[in-house]
This record gives C-alpha cells, sequence and structure tokens, in this order.
C-alpha cells in the first residue's frame, strides 16, 4: 500500500504528487475533476512506475492507492495507508499561522509565527532517498519576537511537522532531515482524541464530516500543539552565534568579577586611607606632646641654673 502518488493529467500532462485521501476526495465530491487524472507509483530505484487506484477501507478509516490489477508490479511495496485522523489532523496543521508547540520532551513551549500562504501538506524534499513532510512551514522572517530571531538563524525558515497516529516517524527520515539543517516536531494523536472526534468507529465519507474532523483538529492544536522535536538540528551560523554570545557571556562574567574586585580594593584602599589619616592626626598630636615636653624640659633645665631669675620672670608676666 501507498499513501502517495504521482497524479498526471490526460490532457496536459502536468503531474504532481498526491495523498490517497485527496485522490479519494477528489472522486467522491469532484468526480469530473477525477476522471481528468491517472495516478502512478513511481519506483525511484528501478525508474518505472505503476498504475495505481486510491482506496478507502471504511473498517479502519484508512485510504491507500492500490496497485492495477492489470500492472506486472512487485508486491508488499510501501507503508500504511493513511487514517482519516492523520489525514484531518495535517489538513489543520496546515491552516495556522501562530503555533503553539508543546516540547513534551524538554517541558517548554515554542512559540512560532508561520507564513501562512507557504504553508503545505506532503512537500517533497529528495536526498538520496525521497520522503515527504506532512506539514511544511516557512517562519515569517518579518516576526521581530526575539526567539523568531534565533530559529530563524538556526532553521534557515523551514519546519516540518510530522503526525503520529499509528506510527512514529523513521529514524532513517528525521537523520536525512536533521544532517540537511531541517527540524521535524513530531506531533501526537492520542486515541481519546479519536473517540472524542467520532474517528476511532467507521465512518462513511461526506464533506461535513471531513470537514468538522479538521475544524475540531485546529481547535484543539490552537490551544497547544503536544509534541516533541525528533530532529533539531543548528545552522552553522547559530552555532557561531551561539559561540560567540558564549564568549561575550564569558567576558562580561570576567568584567563583572574585575569590577567587584576593584570595587573591594577601593573600599579596603579607602578604609587604609581614613585609619592612615587617623594615625598621622595620633602621630601629630603626639608630636606636639613632644615638642611641649621639651619645653618643659627646657624650661626646668633653665630653672635649675637660675632659681630666681625664673621666678622674677613668672612674677612680672603675671
Amino acid at each position: 500500500m501507498k499513501t502517495h502518488a504521482l497524479s498526471v493529467n490526460r490532457t496536459t500532462h502536468k503531474t504532481k504528487i498526491i495523498t490517497a485521501f485527496d485522490a479519494i476526495y477528489l472522486r467522491e465530491f469532484y468526480q469530473k475533476e477525477f476522471l481528468k487524472y491517472d495516478f502512478f507509483y513511481v519506483d525511484d530505484f528501478k525508474d518505472e512506475k505503476y498504475s495505481v487506484l486510491p482506496k478507502y477501507i471504511k473498517s479502519t478509516n484508512t485510504a491507500f492507492f492500490a496497485f492495477n490489477s492489470n500492472n506486472n508490479h512487485p508486491q508488499n511495496i510501501g507503508d500504511e495507508g493513511e487514517t482519516l485522523t492523520h489525514f484531518a489532523a495535517k489538513k489543520a496543521l496546515a491552516r495556522m499561522s501562530h503555533l503553539k508547540l508543546v516540547d513534551i520532551e524538554n517541558h517548554r513551549e515554542l512559540i512560532l509565527n508561520v507564513t501562512k500562504e507557504k504553508n503545505c501538506n506532503e512537500k517533497q524534499f529528495k536526498f538520496d532517498r525521497t520522503f515527504y513532510a506532512d506539514v511544511y512551514y516557512k517562519l515569517d522572517k518579518n516576526n521581530q519576537l526575539k526567539d523568531m530571531r534565533k530559529y530563524l538563524y538556526k532553521w534557515y525558515e523551514n519546519f516540518v511537522i510530522e503526525v503520529c497516529v499509528s506510527h512514529k516517524v523513521p529514524f532513517n527520515k528525521c537523520d536525512y532531515f536533521f544532517k540537511n539543517n531541517i527540524p521535524i516536531f513530531e506531533v501526537f494523536i492520542p486515541k481519546n482524541t479519536c473517540r472524542k472526534f467520532g474517528l476511532e468507529k467507521p465512518v462513511s465519507l461526506s464533506k461535513e464530516k471531513i470537514n468538522t474532523a479538521i475544524i475540531n483538529m485546529q481547535r484543539m492544536f490552537e490551544k497547544g500543539i503536544r509534541g516533541k522535536f525528533i530532529s533539531d538540528p543548528s545552522s552553522e551560523e547559530y552555532l557561531t552565534m551561539c559561540k560567540y554570545k558564549k564568549e561575550i557571556e564569558r567576558f562580561k562574567q570576567e568584567t563583572l568579577k574585575t569590577k567587584n574586585e576593584y570595587q573591594e580594593i577601593s573600599s579596603k584602599l579607602q578604609n587604609a586611607n581614613e585609619e592612615l589619616e587617623n594615625i598621622e592626626q595620633k602621630i601629630g598630636y603626639y608630636k606636639s606632646l613632644e615638642l611641649h615636653n621639651e619645653e618643659l624640659k627646657n624650661e626646668i633645665a633653665e630653672f635649675k641654673k637660675h632659681p630666681l631669675k625664673f621666678i622674677f620672670l613668672n612674677r612680672k608676666h603675671k
């Protein structure tokens, strides 16, 4: 089973990638438009393509592309089909321009603004292998929030959300995206959410039911998109910026330490100067006492030499 196929317009021969649910939606509600296309599974390794048809299994609410019975095609190629829950979740996420991410692994919240016109489902990435992103965003370059500028440096505007309903994102996909500096935030859709929105039981497809499921998902995501980063790369510029910021912070800490040491030394110097001034005052006082003492000694010596003269002079001064 395949969840993606190459659609080829029979008249214009224009091609584009389409998901099984999008093809089913086209077939159920826009029959004339649907009949304009042929659908193919492309084997990149063999450079061959095989005719496929979209199928919907009501009992599991699952859509996929099945090989045309007339094909001489390989068997058991592909993965599980796409559930209605997965389809509704990724459509809802693609409608949003303000993402409140709740990173349950690192216990943090991230607010990202994205350019809504650039949002898309199933964007194709061709590395050594071809991968599709459930929801692709371009970060809003015009947003001046501090965190937004940080993530623009970190991820070069790109951001991807993968929706996890029945199985997690394969490791090799995470690895390829990480090496190419594309972050992936994996969103979990628990079973109780499926039950709450009536997506666990078999559902007959209708525009109303599909649109209701998408609206309910969007309302839930607007309160917070719970998940975790499974690819969180950093550009070389961002790493350089972090290195400089670290050095600047270290310089600030050293400067603050030096400033504190200077203030401490200045305080000690001021205290020492005050103490020195106090000592100098005491020395001056002691010197004046010594001078007075010397004068007394001279007077005593003079008295001993001429006692009568000394008494007479003292009487005269009086």
